[in-house]
């Protein structure tokens, strides 16, 4: 009985384990397979890649801006005795740079979009230009991680 408690307990460890590995080598193909169905021409291409890659920057400087300003508000509330306005404001700001983060990535799609010929578009919104379910299911995975790790952004923890 212990014994197979023992490879049971493994066989699930190993399950989590290798779940998220095989999660992001389906985005990546999901991906490819969708850059493939767009038939994209050598400057396309490049385009794309130049697109992408400001973007990231961008994305890199938003998140750590994000980062930062929920710091500040964790030691906000760590100090104690903040005022009702100071609590907003940080709450406040941490909405901010979320909103330009969302604003940043439809930016960085309507650019991508743009490039695009009309059948092209076609393919792209058939798909929505989407990767997949793989990103929705790395958020969901990223949420219950948080829960786990008492990140979530609750005042009654």
């Amino acid at each position: 009985m212990k014994t197979s408690a023992k490879l049971l307990i493994v066989f699930i460890i190993a399950l989590f384990v290798s779940a998220p590995v095989f999660g992001q080598r389906m985005m990546y193909k999901d991906r490819m397979n969708k850059m493939e169905q767009l038939s994209l021409t050598e400057a396309q291409q490049d385009r794309c890649a130049e697109l992408r890659t400001n973007h990231q920057e961008k994305m890199i400087d938003l998140r750590s801006e994000l980062q930062k300003s929920k710091l500040a508000f964790d030691e906000l509330r760590r100090k104690g005795n903040y005022s009702r306005s100071d609590y907003l404001n940080a709450t406040s700001e941490i909405g901010k740079i979320r909103d330009k983060i969302a604003t940043a990535t439809a930016g960085h799609r309507m650019d991508v979009y743009e490039i695009l010929d009309d059948s092209q578009k076609e393919v792209w919104n058939k798909t929505d230009g989407r990767r997949g379910m793989g990103r929705g299911m790395m958020q969901k995975g990223t949420m219950q991680r948080g829960m786990m790790q008492g990140r979530m952004d609750c005042p009654f923890r």
